[in-house]
């Protein structure tokens, strides 16, 4: 066929290399085709690969924990964090399940966990994991599901190991905790004000304030517990301790308690933050008693001051006083009886005696006067005070006196002066009208009585004098003991000021206290304590008439001119041979070549004083009868006199009758012979 047709030979021929031709091109294209593919896949897959490998390493080397467990609890993967921040190896952990790592006291939690990333798809919190070797570690974690064509598969998350952050933040907690427990239960006084209102108080302020709740202060305006004169001042001060940054304010204030009651504080003011607001902080001490000390101290340096140079005064009118004292009992002898000259004597012997009694009151203030004690019943003495039945008749007075009070040991005309003080200044406080309340009781005494840092533990006599009048101003209430210090006006009587100043001085002399309270219209009321006395009571002496001498040679010495005449003249005239020297060792000169049957003394003098004369003349003169004299208080230095052997203490001025009759009775007494 093809022989026949030699074209279509050909024809077919061409037509079959024609499409082997177009097979090979096709085989060529599919294989290039298939490698191309195949070269891409292997590109992918190197892709996939690396990406693997990078995340992989990401994975454990990342510092965080990276975990995938499954949803009910079995760990699938985690990365070298974990691992190595616990010690385990990953096949100790991967394939084990919650129950088999956490502790069984975790159960409940993990079941609560595992049903909560289920509801919701996420959790997040803290877990707490232990090492190998036991050590605790705290991890936060943030977990959410893997899902596959909308099924839930696994669990996945990120924990952070914050164990050294919860150890601080413990810590912190712990340290705040102490702080604030040390700050409320301070003894200190501390408290926060943040404009201008409380914020903060601890128990100490809280009672400081005179609280008895917190919730009594906080929100209350701080100017509410400052006098309304110093509010505006006290503002102002608020300001600059806010402007003035980290500095410290220590500042002296007198605060205003609830109960209304005046206290003194030092503030140490801090600027701080409190609850994002700028606020001052305080620490406070009450110095009200520290400043009552003070008070106290710089009012005795006062009376120091006024009582020495009174008593310098009155030492030296008390010699003045002499002749008024001395010559009208001389003058009297000389008189006719009925001459009308003796009535003039008596007024000056009157009027001599009344300024003995100023010049005692001026050495009381000095602490000088001259105590004749004895056993005193403070009932007599009340009940004798001629003031009480002078009283007006709009002034009522209560005595409330108790029955088998205790003796105590004084002077009586001191304490009758005291008495008499007290009681005038209530009746004038009164203006005559009003209640006068004087009560006594037996009290025992074992603590501090307001005003006094110790008392002497013990039994004592309670005086107590009230009245209603008008109580005492809250400004001079420290001031009302000063020497010279009054509150008399021009239009009444005025007083020297030295009433309560002596009362408080003889108080003291008698080893006694006194206190006070007064509140303004209401009244004022003093408490005077004296320590009893055991001793039994003395017999009283009935006064004679003078006695006489019988010519007994009597030495007297005291440095002052005017005593010695006085004083000779007055022993002549008794009947007594008188030899007068100026000094102490004028005295001991004379009696190492005289034998005297009697020495007096004046206790101070220039160069030695009576005690050390004394002392030297019964070196030699052993059992030489002594009389003291002294126009001061019975000091160490006369009981040192008294203790060497001398006989008596009369007090000056000299009073004739007195001093006849000590002098009488020393030169009576039986000399002990020396065996």
């Amino acid at each position: 066929m093809f022989a026949s047709s030699p074209e279509l030979w050909w024809a077919v021929v061409a037509s079959t290399i024609v499409f082997l031709i177009l097979g090979v091109g096709i085989v060529i294209i599919i294989v290039q085709n298939q490698r191309r593919h195949i070269s891409a896949q292997m590109e992918k897959m190197a892709v996939l690969r690396k990406s693997e490998q990078e995340y992989s390493d990401l994975f454990n080397n990342v510092s965080d924990v990276v975990f995938v467990h499954s949803l009910d609890g079995n760990i699938l993967r985690i990365n070298d964090a974990l691992t190595t921040l616990l010690g385990f190896n990953k096949k100790d952990l991967i394939g084990k399940s919650f129950s088999e790592i956490f502790d069984k006291k975790y159960e409940n939690k993990i079941n609560e966990y595992l049903n909560e990333i289920k509801q919701t798809g996420e959790s997040r919190g803290l877990i707490h994991l232990n090492s190998k070797e036991n050590q605790e570690f705290v991890f936060e974690y943030r977990n959410s599901l893997v899902t596959q064509n909308g099924h839930s598969i696994a669990v996945r998350g990120v924990a952070r190991n914050v164990t050294e952050q919860k150890k601080a933040e413990k810590a912190l907690r712990e340290s705040e905790e102490r702080f604030r427990r040390l700050i409320k239960y301070s003894p200190v006084p501390i408290a926060v004000h943040s404009i201008g209102r409380w914020v903060y108080l601890n128990d100490a302020a809280k009672t400081l304030a005179g609280a008895a709740h917190i919730d009594e202060v906080i929100g209350k305006s701080v100017f509410s517990f400052i006098k309304p004169e110093r509010r505006k001042a006290v503002k102002k001060r608020i300001k600059e301790t806010l402007l003035q940054g980290n500095k410290v304010s220590i500042i002296e204030e007198t605060i205003v308690r609830l109960d209304g009651k005046q206290i003194e504080v030092e503030l140490v003011a801090i600027p701080i933050v409190y609850r994002s607001k700028p606020a001052v902080q305080m620490v406070i001490r009450d110095i009200t008693e520290q400043k009552r000390v003070q008070e106290e101290l710089a009012r005795a340096q006062r009376l120091e001051t006024a009582g020495r140079i009174a008593g310098q005064i009155a030492h030296d009118f008390n010699n003045l006083l002499a002749p008024l004292t001395a010559y009208p009992t001389l003058i009297h002898d000389d008189l006719a009886k009925g001459s009308d000259v003796s009535e003039f004597l008596s007024e000056m012997e009157s009027a001599a005696t009344k300024i003995a009694e100023i010049n005692q009151q001026l050495l009381a203030l000095g602490r000088r006067g001259h105590y004749t004690t004895e056993q005193i019943d403070l009932n007599q003495l009340i009940s004798k005070l001629t003031i009480l039945k002078t009283l007006p008749k709009d002034l009522i007075l209560n005595l409330e006196l108790t029955n088998d009070l205790f003796l105590i040991k004084g002077g009586a005309a001191q304490l009758t002066r005291v008495l008499m003080n007290l009681i005038i200044n209530a009746k004038e406080a009164m203006n005559d009208l009003g209640a006068l309340t004087i009560k006594t009781e037996n009290v025992y005494l074992d603590e501090p009585l307001k005003g006094n840092q110790t008392i002497k533990r013990g039994e004592y006599v309670k005086v107590e004098i009230c009245d209603t009048g008008t109580g005492i101003d809250a400004t001079i209430v420290n001031k009302i003991f000063d020497p010279f210090f009054t509150t008399k006006k021009m239009d009444k009587l005025r007083g020297s000021g030295l009433g309560l100043s002596i009362v408080h001085g003889v108080v003291e002399d008698h080893n006694g206290y006194i206190t006070f309270t007064s509140e303004q219209g209401q009244g004022t009321s003093f408490f005077l304590y004296f320590p009893i006395s055991r001793e039994t009571p003395a017999e009283s002496v009935v006064k004679n008439g003078i006695p006489k001498g019988q010519g007994e040679h009597i030495l007297f010495v005291d440095d002052d001119p005017v005593q010695r005449t006085v004083s000779s003249q007055l022993l002549k005239r008794l009947g007594y041979q008188v030899q007068v020297v100026s000094s102490g060792e004028e005295a001991v000169e004379y009696v190492r070549k005289h034998i005297p049957d009697l020495v007096i003394l004046d206790m101070v003098m220039d160069g030695i004083d009576g005690a050390e004369t004394y002392r030297q003349i019964i070196e030699f003169k052993s059992g030489l009868r002594a009389i003291v004299l002294s126009g001061y208080a019975m000091s160490h230095r006369v009981d040192e006199a008294l203790r060497l052997g001398a006989g008596a203490f009369v007090p000056k001025p000299i009073r004739p009758h007195l001093l006849a009759t000590v002098i009488r009775k020393e030169l009576d007494k039986e000399i002990p012979s020396k065996n």
